[in-house]
């Protein structure tokens, strides 16, 4: 049952349907209104300026429509009808349709990455249920996406388009014999970040397995979230340090000079955790007072020693024709050392996050819509037998 709109001094209480009033700002109304003439029926963007409506704009009435949807008129003259369903929707964040899955931390023990073939994720409910698991827990696994090189841009651009940085549209991970990375070495690599140089950030990393017979090289992944809430409920202060120290993060090298600067855990208006930018190899700390040094230092320590620890790391080995997708703003990645005599070939891309994220809506709406029409062809056969 959907809610109801009730005029009071020159504005709008809207009454939800358990009962809650929330009071609605004229403007805030006004500019939602969908009539024909507000907005282009292609792009679905305003026509109008909604900065040149008068600032002391009122509500004049407010009347029933048709009893789903309700009639509202505008000191300025405008008349318009609001789905107070849809109204209900935009006040209450569990009711939106285009919500994204919430991120759910996690540890090693009892995790399983979310995983799918290459041909599930060819269709509609194959797709929507691997990207539900990825967008939760951060990462996800393709299996049989082939092993031809290059492939990895097939499976990336499936999700969204491909970022190109100076390392090329795609990278090649495996040893050189002068390595412009320590990624293209065999040694191990710590849990880290990619790229925390870069404006932006890239969002999302794939690797691709094309070869893999060397012995060691197994990958691994940390959930920077799940290690920034341990971190905070083990030791605010060092949080705190973490949370407000500059660091500046800097490659040079093959004919680049990147620098970006940020914090080591970044938090939104509320305090949770939005971003992880750790990556040792290319972060320094930004000049500051001793007190606040000996701060960041003793936290980056504790903050350190928590993404190694094999509470928060899952660990697995790419087989050829595996690829991985992980959150590069959330999780670390690393890997295992192996011996440079056995062939290890991985090949990475990039892209952003509005991919995956418009992806999973556009499908998950289209799969409601063909449920909701079968429902309804479905009623009308029985009624009418």
């Amino acid at each position: 049952m959907a809610g109801a709109l009730s005029l009071r001094a020159g504005g709008v209480i809207f009454h939800r349907s358990d009962g809650v009033g929330i009071a609605l700002h004229p403007m805030w109304l006004r500019e939602r209104s969908q009539n024909l003439e507000d907005y282009d029926s292609g792009c679905r963007q305003r026509l109008y300026d909604p900065w040149r409506l008068p600032t002391d704009l009122r509500v004049l009435s407010v009347g029933p429509a048709d009893g789903v949807d309700v009639d509202v008129r505008f000191s300025d003259g405008h008349a318009a009808r609001f789905d107070l369903a849809a109204v209900e929707r935009e006040l209450d964040p569990s009711r939106d349709p285009d919500a994204l899955p919430p991120r759910i931390p996690w540890t090693a023990e009892g995790l399983t990455l979310p995983t799918a073939t290459a041909a599930e994720l060819d269709t509609g409910p194959g797709l929507v249920r691997f990207l539900d698991g990825f967008l939760g827990l951060g990462a996800g696994l393709i299996r049989g996406t082939g092993t031809e090189p290059g492939t990895i841009l097939t499976v990336a651009r499936r999700f969204g388009p491909v970022r190109e940085t100076n390392f090329g549209v795609l990278f090649e991970v495996r040893v050189e014999e002068n390595p412009v990375d320590l990624a293209y070495t065999p040694l191990a690599l710590f849990a880290h970040t990619d790229n925390p140089y870069r404006k932006p950030i890239p969002g999302i990393q794939f690797l691709s397995c094309v070869r893999n017979d060397a012995r060691g090289g197994d990958s691994t992944l940390v959930d920077g979230l799940a290690v920034a809430n341990a971190m905070r409920d083990a030791d605010p202060d060092g949080f705190q340090a973490l949370t407000t120290t500059d660091i500046r993060y800097r490659y040079d090298g093959d004919g680049s000079v990147l620098e970006d600067v940020g914090r080591m855990i970044e938090i939104d208006e509320e305090g949770a955790v939005c971003r992880v930018r750790f990556n040792p190899r290319v972060e320094y700390v930004v000049p500051t007072t001793a007190g606040r040094l000996d701060a960041f230092y003793r936290a980056r320590a504790a903050f350190g020693a928590l993404l190694g620890d094999p509470r928060f790391e899952v660990r697995f080995r790419l087989e050829p024709g595996d690829t991985v997708m992980f959150d590069n703003h959330r999780l670390l990645h690393g890997r295992t050392a192996f011996h440079a005599n056995g062939a290890r070939h991985l090949q990475g891309c990039y892209i952003e996050h509005d991919g995956p994220e418009s992806l999973y809506r556009v499908t998950r709406a289209s799969l409601d819509s063909s449920v909701s029409n079968h429902t309804d062809m479905r009623s009308a056969t029985e009624a009418g037998r």
